[in-house]
C-alpha cells in the first residue's frame, strides 16, 4: 500500500496522541504499581509492621502513601518514624507525616509536631504541622504563638476548640484571626472556630457582626452562624438587615439556623418573611426550622404565613407544624383534601407526612 507524506503524518499524530493518552491513564492510575497496591492493602489491614519499611523507603513517593497511610491506621507504635519524616528531604512526606501524626492521639506525636514548626520552610506543610498539633489534648497555645501570621495558626485554634481545648486567651487569639485584612484562610479558620467551640463568646460579638459582611461567603457563614450563641437585641437586629440584604443564599441558610435558639415569637418577624425567599432552600429551612420552635401563640402567624406559600414542601411542612400544635380537624381536612389533589408521589409524601400529626386521620390519608 503507498503511503503519502500527509497520510504517514496523520499516523505518526495519532499515534503520539495514543502514547500520551495511554502514559497519562498509566500516571493516574496507583494501581499500575504494586508497591502502592501493598500500601493500600496494608492500610486496610491496618498492618502496621508492614507499613512502616515504607516509612524510610527511597522511593519518596512510597514514603508520603505509606505516611497518608498512617493518617488513617493512627498507631501510636509509628509515632517514633513518622517524627523522623518530619525531616525528609521531600514537602509532600513531611506534610504526609504531619498529617498521620495529627491524627493519632499520642502526647510524643504532639511534642514532635512542636519541634516541627521551628524547621518548616513549606507554607502548606506548616499549616498542616499546626492543625495537626491542635488537634492533640496536650496541645498548648504558648507552643505556636510565633506562628500566629499563617493561616495554619487558625485552623489550630479551630482544632483545639472541637476538642474543647479551650480558654479566654485562645478566644482572644481567634478574634485577632478574624479581623479584616488577615489572610482569607486565617477569617475562614477564625470563624469556624466560633461556629463550633463550646466556649463562651461573647468577648467575639463585634467582630463577629463585623465579619457577617466579609467578602467570602463562606466566613459570612460560619459567622453568622456563631452568633446563635450570643443573645441579644444587637444581634437580631444585625441578622433581620443581613437577611434583607444578605446575596448568597447560603449565608441566608445560616441566618435561618443561628436564629434556632431564639423564640419564634421573637424571630418570627425575621423568618416568616423568608419562606418566600427565592431560593426553595432558605424557605425549607425556614420551615423546619418552625417545626421545633412553633407554640400555640405563634400558630396562627405560621397559619397566616402558610397561606401565601406556593411550594408544596414548603407548604406541607407549616401545615403538618400547625396541626400539631393546634389538633384543629378543619386543617387536618385541608391537608387530606391536598394531598388527594396531588398530582405526584412527592407531593402526596409531603402531604402525608404533614398529616401523620393527626391520628384520627391516619388511616384515612392512606387513600391518598
Amino acid at each position: 500500500m503507498k503511503l503519502y507524506p500527509l497520510s504517514v503524518a496523520i499516523i505518526a499524530v495519532a499515534s503520539c496522541l495514543l502514547l500520551a493518552c495511554t502514559s497519562r491513564h498509566e500516571e493516574s492510575n496507583i494501581f499500575v504499581d504494586p508497591d502502592l497496591v501493598r500500601i493500600a492493602d496494608y492500610q486496610d489491614k491496618r498492618a502496621t509492621d508492614s507499613l512502616l519499611p515504607y516509612l524510610t523507603h527511597e522511593n519518596a513517593l512510597y514514603r508520603e502513601r505509606a505516611a497518608f497511610a498512617f493518617a488513617s491506621v493512627q498507631d501510636s507504635a509509628a509515632v517514633g518514624v513518622l517524627t523522623r519524616c518530619l525531616h525528609d528531604p521531600v514537602s509532600s512526606v513531611r506534610k504526609a507525616a504531619a498529617l498521620a501524626l495529627g491524627q493519632t492521639s499520642s502526647s510524643l506525636a504532639g511534642d514532635a509536631l512542636a519541634t516541627s514548626f521551628l524547621t518548616e520552610k513549606d507554607s502548606a506543610t506548616l499549616q498542616t504541622m499546626l492543625e495537626g498539633y491542635g488537634k492533640q489534648k496536650s496541645a498548648s497555645l504558648a507552643a505556636a504563638t510565633a506562628y500566629a501570621d499563617q493561616p495554619g495558626f487558625a485552623w489550630m485554634l479551630y482544632r483545639m476548640a472541637l476538642a474543647g481545648n479551650t480558654d479566654s486567651t485562645v478566644t482572644t487569639w481567634a478574634v485577632r484571626c478574624l479581623q479584616p485584612g488577615k489572610p482569607e484562610a486565617m477569617r475562614l479558620g477564625a470563624a469556624h472556630f466560633f461556629a463550633r467551640t463550646r466556649a463562651v463568646i461573647d468577648s467575639a460579638r463585634n467582630v463577629l457582626l463585623q465579619s457577617c459582611t466579609d467578602p467570602l461567603p463562606e466566613v459570612r457563614m460560619a459567622s453568622v452562624l456563631a452568633l446563635r450563641k450570643i443573645k441579644g437585641e444587637q444581634v437580631l437586629a444585625a441578622l433581620k438587615n443581613l437577611a434583607e440584604q444578605e446575596q448568597d443564599y447560603r449565608v441566608r441558610v445560616s441566618i435561618v439556623r443561628a436564629l434556632q435558639p431564639v423564640p419564634l415569637d421573637q424571630s418570627r418577624s425575621i423568618l416568616l418573611p423568608m419562606l418566600k425567599d427565592a431560593n426553595v432552600n432558605v424557605g425549607i429551612a425556614v420551615s423546619e426550622l418552625i417545626q421545633t420552635a412553633i407554640t400555640k401563640g405563634t400558630a396562627d402567624a405560621v397559619w397566616e404565613a402558610a397561606q401565601q406559600i406556593d411550594n408544596v414542601r414548603i407548604k406541607a411542612n407549616l401545615y403538618g407544624t400547625v396541626l400539631a400544635t393546634t389538633q384543629d380537624p378543619a386543617v387536618a381536612q385541608q391537608i387530606q383534601q391536598a394531598c388527594q389533589a396531588a398530582t405526584n408521589a412527592y407531593d402526596q409524601a409531603s402531604w402525608l407526612a404533614a398529616l401523620s400529626a393527626f391520628p384520627p386521620l391516619r388511616i384515612v390519608a392512606t387513600s391518598c
